[in-house]
C-alpha cells in the first residue's frame, strides 16, 4: 500500500476519494477530474486503493467552506428562525428569496 504524496496540491486543485478509497483529483480551474496526481503525474489507479475512505471533521469543514465561497451571494441575508422550527423556518425564508 503506497503513501499519498504529502506535497500541497497546485492552486485550484482538490483531492477527493471514491467510495472504494481511490483518490481522484478535481481541477477547479478547468472544471475537470482525473485520477492522475498533478504533483507526480502518476495515476492513482496503478496501485489500487491507497488509503481507506475517511470523512473526518476537518475534511467536512473544508468542503463546506469551499462550497460557501463557490455559492456566495453578493449580499448578506438575515434569516430569523426559532430553535423548535429551525428547518421549516430557514427553508421557507430561503425559498422565498
Amino acid at each position: 500500500m503506497g503513501q499519498l504524496n504529502e506535497k500541497p496540491l497546485p492552486e485550484g486543485w482538490e483531492m477527493r476519494f471514491t467510495v472504494d478509497g481511490i483518490p481522484y483529483f478535481v481541477d477547479h480551474n478547468r472544471r475537470t477530474t482525473t485520477y492522475i496526481d498533478p504533483r507526480t503525474g502518476k495515476s492513482a489507479l496503478d496501485n489500487g486503493p491507497q488509503i481507506a475512505y475517511v470523512r473526518d471533521f476537518k475534511a467536512k469543514v473544508q468542503y463546506f467552506r469551499f462550497w460557501c465561497q463557490q455559492l456566495a451571494m453578493p449580499q448578506h441575508i438575515k434569516i430569523t428562525v426559532t430553535r423548535k422550527t429551525l428547518f421549516e423556518d430557514s427553508f421557507q425564508q430561503v425559498l422565498s428569496r
